[in-house]
């Protein structure tokens, strides 16, 4: 029963982070191309945070699923290698939200790097669902 605490948390998280994309793409589409809706920006960074937090918090218990099932780290070959860059991402695509949240104003550099790596996140998330479905009883 144990195994599965970690992938129900990290489905909910990508499901979140997929929503949170959809938000995001809204954002350049309709600076760029032009739109008649506003940018839904609470619904996005509150979609986003959660997500970021889930996944954080689901990978920390895989972590431990791993350890006390298996006795060790990395037993998960791949699945745990990009799960340490899954961190990474995670981390810096939440400061950046982070601080383009909290400090309002024009910017050209971090809204795209905010982006990219989230949508790289999730990318990774969908390729974690790929390595980690082997490991399930």
């Amino acid at each position: 029963m144990v195994y599965w605490i970690h992938p129900v948390f990290q489905v909910v998280a990508t499901l979140l982070g997929l929503y949170a994309l959809y938000f995001g793409w809204q954002r350049p589409r309709c600076s760029h191309v032009g739109c008649t809706v506003a940018f839904p920006w609470k619904k996005h960074v509150r979609l986003g945070r959660w997500a970021i937090a889930l996944w954080l918090v689901g990978g920390l218990v895989g972590v431990a699923v791993v350890r006390l099932e298996w006795g060790g780290f990395g037993v998960t070959d791949a699945h745990a290698t990009i799960g340490y860059a899954f961190l990474v991402l995670a981390l810096v695509g939440y400061g950046t939200g982070h601080v383009l949240d909290k400090v309002k104003k024009r910017r050209t550099v971090l809204p795209i790097v905010h982006g990219v790596v989230n949508a790289l996140l999730v990318l990774a998330a969908l390729v974690q669902v790929w390595t980690g479905y082997s490991f399930l009883p």
